[in-house]
């Protein structure tokens, strides 16, 4: 019996049991629809029977099939997300790019081709969960910043780091890369690692089972389409999730697709995660210009994290031209320091 003879029958013997179980337990139904929580074992089965089905085949993704929608209880009517960029859940020879920084990544990619290691699949393949505790403790410090592109910020900060000599990775959102791509070229041309954040910086976070892979098609891999022609300055695809929101159902769903096979991430940070307004121990700067702290306050919390960290992966945001204050005086600062060199992603042992 082929595969799809084999899936028919499964759905069909599902829903069976599924109308079944939904006629007993008929009272609490209108509760249950509007949680999308399975109203049952059996439709609990249902979905996972589905989704065993879906891992045998190559077309994972995908709109749901109406197969589905048959064979299992209609999920719960999706509700809009508002988009909120400026919130992070966790309360030629290129201008300014990291000497050596993008040569170093080729030569990890020639090394592994003669080495005969599959760089293009299992070797990068996005993690279950966020990779965390990055870099800390080697006085190297990676620069990342999300969100943008952004006029009158991006620009800025592309200055600062020229002036520095720093590359930075740039975890851009699809949709903004779309409307600014002037700025994405200048990203390319000074040499700076182009990553994917999503296409608009939803929450791949706790989806349900009803929309995941949906939204999985339109964010990452709709931020994949548009981000993909700019990542020509390393030769990994690196990601963030949007708020530092991700589970394993995600990245099951990614990694059987060549696209997310060739993926690192998702990535957290080392430093710039979380606020401390009474002594600036740390400091986040979505939560600095939230909370009405100076810029100078802000980066008083960004360098002892870093000098108690002794370095790491660092979190900046691409939205306002406080940032873009910030994270000159953030290269200043270390670039002042003999015992501190800022690297390039590509130099970390992350596949």
């Amino acid at each position: 019996m082929n595969i799809y003879k084999s899936t028919i029958l499964a759905l069909s013997l599902c829903s069976v049991s599924t109308m079944a179980s939904l006629s007993a337990v008929q009272p609490a139904k209108k509760e249950i629809v509007e949680s999308g929580v399975p109203a049952t074992d059996s439709e609990k089965n249902c979905e996972e029977l589905v989704e065993s089905e879906a891992e045998q085949t190559e077309e994972i993704i995908g709109d749901e099939s109406e197969q589905v929608k048959k064979a299992c209880k209609k999920g719960p009517k999706e509700d809009k997300e508002e988009f909120n960029p400026d919130y992070n859940s966790d309360d030629a020879n290129p201008i300014g790019g990291v000497t050596g920084g993008t040569k170093i990544g080729v030569t990890n990619l020639i090394t592994a081709i003669f080495k005969g290691d599959d760089t293009s699949s299992s070797r990068k393949i996005l993690a279950e969960y966020n990779i965390d505790n990055i870099h800390q403790g080697s006085k190297e410090i990676v620069i990342t910043i999300d969100d943008g592109p952004t006029p009158g910020v991006t620009d800025k900060i592309l200055d600062s780091l020229a002036k520095y000599n720093a590359q930075a990775v740039f975890f851009v959102i699809g949709e903004k890369a779309q409307r600014y791509p002037s700025l994405m070229r200048r990203i390319q041309r000074e040499g700076h690692i182009v990553a994917n954040h999503s296409m608009t910086h939803a929450n791949l976070g706790n989806l349900s089972f009803w929309k995941r892979r949906k939204v999985v098609k339109e964010e990452f891999l709709g931020g994949h389409e548009v981000t993909k022609n700019y990542a020509t300055n390393s030769p990994y695809f690196y990601f963030r999730a949007p708020y530092g929101s991700w589970e394993d159902k995600v990245a099951k769903i990614l990694n059987r697709t060549e696209v997310g096979q060739k993926y690192i991430g998702p990535l957290l940070w080392d430093i710039g995660g979380t606020m401390d307004t009474q002594s600036y121990t740390k400091a986040a700067d979505w939560a600095c210009w939230s909370k009405g702290v100076s810029v100078s306050n802000c980066l008083q919390g960004y360098t002892n994290e870093t000098l108690r960290k002794k370095g790491g992966v660092v979190l900046f945001h691409d939205l306002k031209k406080n940032s873009a204050q910030l994270i000159d005086g953030y290269l200043k600062e270390f670039s002042n320091r003999s015992d501190y060199r800022f690297i390039s992603i590509d130099e970390l042992d992350l596949q």
